[in-house]
């Protein structure tokens, strides 16, 4: 049977933060609010040497209590005792192989199992994942030190990464790293997909090098960053070339 506490809410400690959406926030309002404020919605675990309780399953919904009633004392599940690294590690292996948890959440917690002194071989052999998986999840230590603190709080890690591999000038670079740490829901903001289109650019053409800082950015902008809309535009031209009799300023853009 499982053993049932009350706490405050005060007194457990996160491992790692999360970022609901207000929409979803309040789902979980409305959730807890139907079924009752004293279900069971976390589980703890406590440090048996620190003495102090984690949050172990149930972030969510920590988020949804603090909101409805920070200074409320909530029932929940006590799991047995474990040290707070390994009870990292259970999390971790639970996120890698769900595959559905943010950058930041990964980025967060392996950043603590290092503070810990695990090092990156004994991650890797205990949550049964590559090296190389594991270094996506770090943010090169040469990107300049400014752009890193929004960069992690934007969730933007992965983008500045693959920013830095772009062979481009750094002062390319830097108009791509502002752009790669902007908010997530910021229209700006570049996409894995964009990035992925400067790489095949740089690939399959030649003298974008032999151009000025100012054109390379301004090309960037005009006909890669925006691929989708310069490749209609390519489409619609191509026809217009091909089938010109069908084509002017008054006629449908589809023959009935």
């Amino acid at each position: 049977m499982k053993k049932i506490i009350f706490l405050h809410l005060k007194d457990i400690t996160l491992l790692f933060s999360t970022a609901l959406s207000d929409n979803t926030l309040n789902k979980r309002i409305n959730y807890i609010q139907n079924k009752g404020i004293y279900f069971p919605y976390l589980t703890v675990q406590q440090d048996p040497i620190e003495k102090s309780f984690y949050l172990a399953e149930g972030y969510h919904f920590f988020d949804a209590l603090s909101t409805i009633n920070i200074d409320e004392f909530y029932p929940c599940i006590l799991n047995p005792s474990q040290s707070k690294t390994d009870l990292i590690y259970s999390i971790l292996r639970e996120l890698f192989s769900l595959g559905r948890s943010s950058w930041i959440t990964k980025y967060e917690l392996l950043q603590q199992l290092k503070s810990l002194g695990e090092n990156k071989s004994e991650i890797s052999k205990k949550l049964d994942i590559k090296i190389k998986e594991l270094n996506r999840f770090e943010i090169h230590r040469e990107i300049p030190l400014i752009y890193v603190p929004d960069g992690i709080k934007n969730n933007s890690g992965a983008l500045l990464n693959e920013v830095f591999a772009l062979n481009v000038h750094d002062n390319i670079k830097d108009y791509l790293y502002k752009r790669a740490i902007l908010p997530e829901k910021h229209n700006l903001r570049i996409t894995h997909s964009q990035i992925a289109k400067i790489k095949s650019m740089l690939k399959n053409t030649i003298g974008y090098h032999q151009m000025t800082i100012h054109d390379q950015i301004n090309f960037l902008k005009k006909h890669v960053l925006n691929f989708e809309e310069v490749l209609i535009h390519y489409w619609q031209q191509m026809i217009n070339d091909i089938t010109p009799e069908y084509y002017t300023e008054s006629a449908p853009l589809f023959v009935q």
